[in-house]
């Protein structure tokens, strides 16, 4: 835990912002057209959409500190385009749900 938290940093989190509505019709446009090519993974997935997000992120971005009490702790913020949603710990677990599927 020592090593973890003087690694940390803490300050502003990226942000990764999905417009899960449009992702959700280029999906339904490819239904049936067979698996995805590499190109259409990171054109039309959440985790292509975050990886382009992110993938000139430093690293050291993303060891986040561990807040104090019950916030979550969370490596960047999840923004979900066009959906109303309160928290941070939400979006970043549905995120995860998201690109696990």
């Amino acid at each position: 835990y020592d090593v973890l938290d003087k690694t940390a940093i803490s300050g502003s989190q990226p942000t990764v912002t999905l417009d899960r509505l449009k992702l959700a019709a280029k999906k339904e446009r490819d239904a049936g057209s067979g698996p995805l090519d590499g190109e259409k993974i990171v054109t039309r997935s959440a985790f292509g959409a975050a990886f382009e997000q992110l993938k000139n992120t430093p690293h050291i971005l993303l060891r986040q500190r561990k807040p104090l009490g019950t916030d979550p702790h969370v490596a960047f913020k999840v923004v979900f385009k066009g959906e109303y949603v309160e928290g941070e710990g939400g979006p970043y677990r549905q995120f995860f749900t998201d690109i696990s599927k």
